[in-house]
């Protein structure tokens, strides 16, 4: 090796120093590409959807897997449905916040009160029409029902049963539930009409579905497994189960934060959205060409 060869040594210096300055070049371009893409997204997400509605499709979904027309509602044994207590626990209306209580009734009380001489008990049943008098017309109620002269000086006490869509039999059903928990009234008032005379023949009839039953009963039932069905709905269910499991992350993690993130989640569920369209398409074509079953149609009328 002559003079004029450099070593190893005094190469080293130069080539690492060459080095960092590449790493950090790149760190750099990394970040600026981050934030132009981060960037982007915040400005893409609102054109797309409000954030808030964002935020909160993901609680309902990381809790359901799927929110559906009647998310909020549940089927029940008696009384068809109430309120899925698991899915929200207050409603707003009118100006007021009005709590869901342990029966799934949109109320501030408990449904279920015994008689007494300074109380004066009144149950409210029907549907939409009865559960914004219960609500907007509680007040001028109780003045009204103070001018009685039998119902003077007692402590009255509105108890709220009825539910947007609930036509009869359900508001007797209702009323014959909270009995049958020890439930009392003195007074009863049940406001029928519009959704007696139109809900059966709009919708009942037409998807030929016992009169009787409540609004939309084959739509509800659609979350019900037919064995004859079991291959599609476990596709279904995978679907959901992979839905949700997005939303979860989206809850949970920090990166789920970011707008790039969230741009991410809204396009996937929208896939996932299609696909559970597409198997929910196949099992009612199956119950079609099928025909009418008793879970989802009831008994058929006889006339």
């Amino acid at each position: 090796m002559t003079d004029e060869t450099p070593s190893v040594s005094e190469l080293k210096p130069p080539t690492l120093r060459r080095t960092r300055r590449k790493l950090a070049f790149r760190v750099l371009a990394l970040l600026l590409v981050w934030g132009v893409i981060e960037a982007a997204s915040a400005l893409i997400i609102p054109t797309l959807v409000h954030y808030t509605l964002l935020w909160e499709s993901q609680k309902v979904i990381a809790v359901t897997g799927a929110p559906r027309s009647n998310e909020f509602e549940v089927v029940h044994p008696y009384v068809g449905w109430v309120q899925n207590r698991d899915i929200r626990s207050d409603v707003e209306a009118f100006g007021r916040t009005m709590p869901i209580n342990s029966l799934g009734f949109i109320d501030s009380s408990e449904s279920v009160y015994t008689r007494s001489d300074d109380k004066l008990i009144v149950g409210i049943v029907g549907g939409s029409v009865a559960w914004q008098l219960s609500i907007q017309g509680e007040e001028i109620l109780k003045q009204r029902l103070a001018e009685i002269p039998q119902f003077a000086n007692r402590d009255v006490i509105v108890v709220r049963l009825a539910q947007s869509g609930y036509k009869q039999p359900q508001g007797l059903m209702t009323l014959n539930y909270i009995y049958a928990l020890g439930g009392e009234f003195d007074v009863v008032i049940n406001l029928d009409g519009y959704n007696e005379i139109a809900l059966p023949i709009a919708e009942n009839l037409e998807a030929d579905v016992a009169l009787v039953y409540p609004r939309m009963w084959h739509g509800r039932m659609v979350e019900m497994t037919d064995p004859r069905d079991s291959a599609v709905s476990f596709r279904l269910l995978q679907v959901r189960a992979a839905r949700q499991a997005a939303a979860q992350f989206q809850l949970d993690s920090v990166v789920g934060k970011l707008p790039s993130s969230q741009l991410i989640w809204y396009l996937r569920d929208k896939s996932f959205q299609r696909q559970i369209v597409e198997l929910q398409a196949e099992l009612l074509s199956r119950n079609n060409a099928r025909g009418r079953t008793f879970a989802d149609g009831g008994p058929r009328p006889d006339f």
